[in-house]
């Protein structure tokens, strides 16, 4: 399975596809369709989706590895950056 983003005329569309083989020939099929990129970009339902379905697979949002980010104290960083 894996989301496939195709084009038509001047739209993309967001799909989840699953790949299979039919008489030795890979096909794929079309799951769902989320619809177009740019409707679905800021659609709250969406994003609500994406978050929940993160949090099954154990995957951190970018906001939860933002904070992350921000957590790291001046101790923990070490400058290598004149020695590379």
């Amino acid at each position: 399975m894996f989301i496939k983003t195709t084009k038509s005329k001047n739209y993309e569309y967001i799909k989840l596809v699953e790949s299979y083989r039919e008489d030795g020939t890979t096909k794929h099929r079309v799951l769902y369709n989320f619809g177009r990129r740019d409707l679905i970009k800021n659609d709250k339902m969406f994003i609500n989706m994406v978050k929940k379905l993160c949090e099954i697979a154990e995957i951190p949002t970018f906001d939860e590895r933002k904070a992350a980010l921000y957590d790291c104290s001046e101790a923990k960083m070490l400058n290598y950056g004149y020695i590379a």
